[in-house]
């Protein structure tokens, strides 16, 4: 779980609850290696917490996004041959694509043996159609899609605390970042009683959805 400290400065830079928890997970994983982002247009932000030396990362999106190599993610393979990647990344993908078994499946293909993938979707979150927002996965859901794509090692892990959480998450993106840094503290004392008083809350009320896999 993130510090106060951790998700305050997050809130100060202007980034979302959810995205405070994902770049606290993510900053616990490391790669190296030959590295495929699916659905970044460019290099991201969170490829600082996570790259490692020696890794390169490629991005690949829908078409007519950003700039790397471009496919319809939904409908066409990846233009890469099996067994190139080391690591493929999946942030903030899947509840955009419709085919999403076809878009795992894909990463399995091109991702060599003893690979890892590493992903994140949100839950709780509101519509944001970029350009399209079909679907929101439960961990059970999760799970059962990679597995079925031809993964092992399946770990889904709900991010998040309480429905204060949530809430909290929602009408942020509405306030200027230095109010939520006022706001958040009392919150976050009372989320983390409740938690405490019932920790199923954390399962109940995810932000989102932090997994990986192996090939």
């Amino acid at each position: 779980m993130p510090s106060l400290w951790y998700i305050l400065r997050s809130l100060a830079k202007g980034k979302s609850l959810a995205r405070a928890y994902m770049n606290w997970e993510t900053r616990f994983h490391t790669i190296s290696g030959r590295v495929l982002d699916v659905g970044a247009g460019q290099f991201k932000k969170y490829h600082e917490l996570i790259i490692a030396s020696g890794a390169t990362i490629e991005c690949v999106d829908q078409k007519d996004v950003g700039a790397g190599a471009q496919v319809d993610i939904d409908i066409e393979v990846l233009p890469y041959s099996a067994d190139t990647f080391d690591t493929i990344i999946l942030f903030n993908i899947l509840e955009h694509t419709f085919e999403y078994l076809h878009v795992c499946s894909e990463t399995h293909r091109i991702l060599k043996e003893g690979g890892e993938m590493i992903g994140f979707v949100p839950f709780l979150v509101r519509y944001h159609p970029d350009p399209h927002d079909f679907f929101r996965y439960t961990n059970e859901a999760l799970e059962r899609i990679i597995k079925v794509a031809g993964y092992k090692n399946v770990n889904v892990r709900p991010l998040g605390r309480s429905f204060i959480a949530v809430q909290f998450h929602t009408v942020s993106q509405y306030l200027p970042p230095w109010v939520n840094v006022l706001v958040y503290p009392p919150l976050h004392l009372i989320d983390t009683l409740l938690v405490r008083a019932r920790p199923q809350m954390r399962e109940w009320y995810p932000l989102g959805y932090f997994f990986t896999a192996k090939k």
